[in-house]
């Protein structure tokens, strides 16, 4: 399972160094029958590109592991630019992940369409709740409106700045938020 989950996402390595760790931990696999140990070990590796396939791998193979995560936070402490290489896996760890939602707060602030997309689509994965505060949804005089069905309107409108903001300011809004998404979102009859 390990193998077949780090081909999935090898062929996404973009630089000669990504693929040497990718081959690295290739072959440490295939020496050893014992998956997670070789995983977790290798997360101390003195290459970092190492370390970043291993701990990829090792939220595929074991989510749940105890290393995972610090490891991917110290990774991306140490090596922002490898943020594209785990955005797949922090979004898989979901909530489990949630320490690393600090780290990449800073990248919001991005000119950067695309690159703030990623990592927005990352953050409400892991920590919807912080991510609304910091970009100033929640807690911010005037940020959320006492009348929420306009920004309800601009979830269905064509303007996807206005439906953006208005997705921000629901986050911010709580449980009005909810109740009002459950009085609006009903299964048919």
């Amino acid at each position: 399972a390990a193998l077949e989950s780090l081909g999935k996402f090898g062929s996404s390595w973009e630089e000669d160094d990504f693929d040497e760790g990718y081959a690295e931990v290739h072959s440490r696999l295939l020496a050893d029958k014992d998956t997670v140990a070789v995983l977790a070990r290798a997360l101390g590796d003195r290459n970092p590109h190492v370390r970043l396939v291993a701990a990829c791998t090792l939220a595929r193979v074991k989510p749940e592991h105890a290393d995972t995560v610090p490891a991917l936070a110290r990774l991306l402490a140490r090596h922002p630019n490898y943020f594209p290489y785990t955005a797949d896996t922090l979004i898989t760890l979901g909530p489990k992940a949630k320490s690393v939602a600090t780290l990449l707060m800073p990248r919001l602030r991005t000119e950067n369409g695309n690159a703030y997309f990623d990592v927005k689509r990352v953050l409400l994965r892991i920590d919807p709740v912080l991510t609304a505060k910091s970009w100033g949804a929640a807690g911010m005089t005037d940020a959320v409106p006492e009348d929420l069905l306009p920004l309800w309107a601009d979830l269905a409108g064509s303007d996807a700045f206005r439906a953006d903001l208005a997705i921000w300011r629901l986050m911010g809004a709580g449980p009005r938020a909810v109740a009002m998404v459950r009085e609006r979102l009903r299964p048919p009859p």
